[in-house]
């Protein structure tokens, strides 16, 4: 029973450790804006390219897009 508890326990930790390591390897994002379709952007979007509607995405992927540019908060 002693060993059943120890073991038990053993992988509760081993799996909390892999947890926490995936949380940190989260992708950073980015507001992309300029590449938007029509009626995507939570369907806000009416014309296609419009520079007040942004989309999510990875970091460095945004400029990769003709007419993407990164939106920066302003804080």
């Amino acid at each position: 029973m002693k060993y059943k508890i120890l073991t038990t326990s053993f992988f509760v930790a081993l799996v909390s450790l892999n947890t926490s390591a995936y949380a940190a390897d989260a992708p950073k994002l980015e507001k992309c804006t300029g590449i938007v379709k029509a009626g995507k952007a939570d369907g806000q979007s009416t014309v296609d390219g419009k520079l007040v509607d942004w989309i999510l995405m990875p970091a460095g992927q945004c400029i990769k897009f003709v007419g993407g540019k990164v939106v920066f908060d302003e804080k």
